[in-house]
């Protein structure tokens, strides 16, 4: 087996591979068995193919009308696209509905662009194996080149913020770029922020002023506040006040001791520059690790609310002591030293003192100076009577300082959300020698924003407008609007002001043919030649092989079948791994389904939803590190192994993998080479009782499914509410009608061309309204059109419609009450009427099923399932019919199939007609939409079953008796009562003698299951399916 660590070693370059797709239609970019990723239109097979979006809006005209301008647009969406509203949207009347034209997705103007996707680039939904990122530097190095700095806008409440695109921001640097949050919206950079501010003025009682500074070689200040703030005297306190053009000192320095005008660093500041500007001012003033912080001056401001300074301070190397003595600690006989000592601190931290300094103490102070120790003095403003700064001046005097604290108040409604909380630039940036946050727009080349949550001020729109004009590259993303997640108003609010060429759409593009999976997430497959923006390059995205491991860490779990892993590749590729072949139960708010759970009550939501989240904490336990918590981000979790499924795609219908995961239960971060990775979670979570089996045509299903089966029987985990004998009749009335949809026809195979079915060989036809649709060399009828066939002989019968199929119940949104037909006592007397054995009801699964057009797998059964277990019967499936179906307990009672998406395999073939001849009955189930070469597989079952029996080349329709105004879905009443199956079900005793009419001898009382492939037989596999992560602004749709 092959081991894949990073990019490239699958052996197949990227750019090739899907270039050997370019061919390929669009019905196999969606097909659930393809693992093509996307297809594309256009562009040639050396450079990107196609892009991937999410939840996405278009683009539309300045005038709000169709984009048609091609010298704006870089990429449209596919033809077969189209733009849909959305609940809690835009207005109808306002989204562009793009009914005649190519829908754009990227558009430019200058060097403005906007992407309709927010999430192009991130951590979680970013189209990295599209190509994505390739496409964005090469962007890049058009509009900026590399060696820019890049920001990405924080400040207006974005979900889609830097921190969700580690992997993009790793990508961009490796390639010169050097991408930055933006925490705030200034033209400026770093800024301090400063609350309830004293300024500082000359010894002499004047301004202080940058002539001061020039006599002192000591004296310097390290923050100003900008030429918009002015000082007052808000008590009377002879404050003095600065000029307009005087500039007002924040922070003033004087050798080892600092004064600063406000608190500045209290747990209550979110300004992190702040934090990172004191402690480089401690770096360079104290000589030592000891800091004392004086609390024996009645100070409001101690130890107690700057904790979080004082951690972070420790954490690199200080200690910091509150001291209640201080004069103690400054002549060393406390605190650490006694009085025979040196004082051991290096400095003291002294916040607006309310009580008066002793002069024993300002002479302990002014030895401590005179000795090289370190001062921090904090004041703030004397408004509301908090006035300490006459106090602090005493010391300031004591120690000659070349200044002192003004009684006023600094105030500035330009730079700030109040007059009196404000920010600055003005700043000694050599104390930010440790920071590498925060710089302005102005410091930057190009600017990313992501769904603004809240709008753009005056100024703000000013800024943008100004850093365009500069040559600035602007990057605009936007979203649907779907769920109420509408940002577009306020970008367009920036197109506005910039004058742009193109606004943001309202709605959702959607594309059902050409997308990465479910239909919100559409592909861009044509690139304007206007922009060379398309060619190939190094990128993020892995090109994973069925038959390689991948080895990783687990950075979130969603819930208890659904994780995120950060492989171990150069740049931390992240993926959302659905644990394939399981499913545990939803959590709220999401609905919970009981009756997806066998034997569980109908009214147990409540059970479920418990279970689910104990699900969630099954995974947290195992995969996560301690306290972690269920969608938390960026976790240092379990090492693993990922694998996949030989019968299964790489990917689901949502794009994310479908994969086994594997760990080593000693070792929370094995090595990679040398762990064992030796359980499988996938198989763990089902035997254990916290997830059921999830029936798709994996390979490790029949054996995932007698782990089921030995829990339920049990009664572990969720299956302790398991009651399959205490479980009601429901639908089980005498058979009036029934629903056929999407109906097909029988003939016979008698005859050089075939013939019609005789009738008495009919158990249902369509209704005498119904019209037939021939197709190629069908078999045309005048009369009555066959829709069940029966070959009591043979112990097979062919029925011309997916009769169980829950797409047609109201529940699952089909548009009639579906509930009140006879489908399910009809189907289910067909059995009994044909079997001879006793045990449960199987589905076939394992022959490509699963998602294919007018086939079934356990998963569209659930109604019927629910009504077998009200009449004391199972519905189970099986894939593997080889080697699971012999080894049943007790050979069962029917084996169902739909139309396979592949011939059956000889030992398949080879165990249903051992099977048949031993007793059990064989029904077969076709349907219209199946594709042809499918309903051929299943034709050519029936003749290896002996059966003349086949179903028709054509389709039926009925114009007058139809559901839902679908004449596809046919309701007929056409029931031939010489067969006995259309009375309310009751299961036979089958007590009558050998040798009468197959299905009347030995008929036994329901039967409750065993599971397949208890022998051991049943081919060993581990796994899981990806599942619903997408917690994100405009997401929509769950499932595999």
């Amino acid at each position: 087996m092959v081991s894949f660590r990073a990019i490239g070693e699958s052996g197949i370059d990227r750019r090739a591979f899907v270039s050997l797709l370019g061919t390929t239609t669009g019905a196999l970019a969606l097909s659930r068995s393809s693992d093509a990723f996307t297809t594309a239109d256009s562009a040639s097979g050396d450079g990107l193919e196609s892009l991937s979006f999410y939840s996405t809006a278009s683009q539309v005209s300045a005038a709000y009308g169709p984009l048609t301008d091609a010298e704006h647009v870089v990429a449209w969406a596919s033809e077969n696209a189209y733009v849909t509203s959305t609940d809690d949207g835009t207005d109808d009347a306002d989204v562009v509905s793009y009914e005649d034209a190519r829908i754009p997705l990227i558009t430019q103007d200058g060097t403005v662009m906007g992407i309709g996707s927010a999430s192009f680039l991130s951590d979680e939904r970013g189209g990295f194996t599209a190509g994505n990122e390739e496409f964005v530097l090469n962007v890049w190095d058009q509009l900026l080149g590399p060696e820019s700095t890049v920001l990405w806008d924080e400040s207006h409440d974005q979900y889609w913020d830097l921190s969700r695109h580690e992997t993009f921001r790793h990508y961009a640097a490796d390639n010169g770029y050097d991408l930055r949050a933006l925490a705030e919206f200034d033209p400026d950079g770093t800024t301090l922020e400063f609350y309830s501010t004293a300024s500082q003025i000359a010894p002499d009682g004047d301004v202080l002023t940058e002539t001061h500074l020039a006599a002192d070689d000591d004296l310097e200040v390290l923050a100003w506040a900008e030429s918009t703030a002015t000082n007052g005297d808000r008590t009377q306190s002879d404050a003095v006040e600065y000029g307009d053009e005087e500039r007002i000192p924040l922070i003033t320095r004087d050798d080892r001791v600092v004064g600063v005008g406000a608190p500045l660093v209290e747990d209550d500041s979110d300004h992190d520059e702040n934090r990172t500007f004191v402690r480089g001012v401690w770096d360079a003033v104290i000589d030592g690790e000891t800091v004392y912080w004086d609390e024996s001056h009645d100070q409001y401001y101690d130890t107690d609310r700057f904790e979080t300074f004082i951690a972070a301070a420790e954490n690199d190397g200080y200690t910091v002591t509150a001291a209640d003595d201080l004069r103690a600690v400054l002549e060393g006989a406390s605190d650490g030293a006694d009085d025979t000592t040196a004082p051991d601190a290096d400095a003291v931290v002294i916040t607006t003192p309310a009580a008066a300094f002793t002069d024993a103490e300002l002479a302990a102070l002014e030895s401590f100076v005179a000795d090289g120790g370190a001062v921090l003095l904090h004041d703030q403003s004397d408004y509301g009577g908090h006035d300490e700064t006459g106090t602090l001046n005493e010391i300031a005097e004591r120690l000659d300082l070349g200044f002192r604290f003004n009684a006023d108040q600094v105030a500035d409604d330009a730079s700030g959300w109040d007059d009196h909380v404000f920010t600055t630039a003005a700043v000694d940036e050599t104390y930010f020698a440790d920071w590498s946050g925060s710089v302005g727009v102005s410091d930057a080349d190009g600017l990313v924003i992501t769904t603004p949550q809240s709008a753009f001020e005056e100024s703000e729109l000013a800024i943008l407008e100004s850093f365009v004009a500069d040559g600035g590259a602007l990057f605009l993303f936007d979203q649907s609007d779907f769920g109420g997640n509408d940002r577009t108003g306020i970008l367009n609010e920036i197109a506005e002001r910039l004058d742009l060429a193109f606004r943001f759409n309202g709605g959702q593009v959607e594309d059902e043919v050409q997308n990465a999976g479910p239909v919100y997430e559409p592909v861009a497959t044509e690139f304007s030649p206007a922009f060379e923006y398309a060619d190939a390059r190094a990128g993020i995205g892995i090109e994973f092989d069925r038959d390689g491991e991948y080895y990783g860490r687990v950075t979130r779990v969603f819930d208890g079948d659904t994780v995120e892993v950060e492989f171990d590749t150069e740049y931390g590729h992240r993926e959302i791994v659905r644990n394939v072949g399981v499913d545990t139960a939803e959590t709220p708010p999401t609905e919970a389904s009981p009756r997806e759970w066998t034997g569980i009550p109908d009214d147990a939501t409540a059970h479920l939803h418990d279970w689910g989240e104990r699900a969630a904490a099954f995974a947290l336990e195992r995969l996560a590190p301690d306290g972690a918590a269920v969608d938390e981000g960026d976790l240092k979790g379990r090492h693993v192994k990922i694998t996949f499924d030989e019968a299964e795609p790489i990917r689901g219908n949502y794009g994310r993998l479908l994969g086994y995961l594997h760990y080593d239960p000693d070792d929370f971060t094995a090595d990679f080479d040398a762990g064992s990775f030796a359980v499988n979670y996938n198989r763990r979570i089902v035997a254990d009782g916290y997830a059921r089996v999830y029936s798709s045509g994996f390979a490790a299903h029949d054996e995932f499914a007698a782990l089921e089966e030995d829990a339920l029987a049990a009664g572990r985990g969720v299956w302790s509410a398991s009651d399959v004998d205490a479980r009601t009749a429901i639908r089980n009335e005498p058979v009036e009608e029934l629903f056929v949809p999407s109906a097909r026809s029988i003939r016979s195979a008698r005859g050089r061309a075939g013939d019609r079915v005789r009738d008495d060989r009919v158990a249902v036809s369509a209704a005498a309204s119904a019209e037939q649709h021939l197709e190629d060399d069908g078999v045309a009828y005048d009369g009555d059109v066959p829709l069940v066939g029966v070959d009591e002989r043979r112990r097979v019968a062919l029925v011309g419609g997916l009769l169980i199929d829950e797409r047609y119940e109201a529940g699952e949104g089909f548009g009639a009450d579906t509930s009140g037909y006879g489908n399910f006592p009809f189907l289910t007397n067909l059995i009994d009427h044909l079997s001879e054995t006793d045990g449960d009801v199987i589905l076939a699964g394992g022959q490509g099923q699963f998602n294919a057009a007018g086939s079934l797998s356990l998963e569209d059964c659930k109604y019927y399932c629910r009504y077998l277990e009200g009449v004391d019967e199972r519905l189970r499936q099986i894939n593997d019919l080889e080697r699971t179906l012999p080894d049943e307990s007790e050979p069962p009672r029917a084996v169902l199939l739909s139309a396979p998406a592949h011939e059956l395999a000889f030992g398949d073939r080879l165990a249903l007609r051992e099977y048949r001849n031993a007793g059990g009955a064989v029904v077969l189930l076709g349907s219209a939409a199946a594709d042809a070469d499918h309903t051929r597989h299943l034709n050519r079952l029936a003749a290896e079953l002996g059966t003349d029996l086949r179903f028709n080349a054509d389709r039926i329709v009925d114009a007058d008796r139809n559901l839902a105004d679908d004449p596809a879905v046919l309701e007929t009443a056409a029931l031939n009562h010489s067969f006995p199956l259309f009375d309310a079900y009751e299961p036979s005793d089958r007590t009558g003698e050998a040798g009468e009419a197959p299905g009347n001898s030995g008929h036994a009382p329901g039967h409750r299951g065993n599971g397949p492939g208890n022998s051991g037989h049943a081919p060993g596999h581990g796994g899981s399916p990806p599942g619903n992560s997408g917690r994100a602004p405009g997401h929509r749709g769950g499932g595999q």
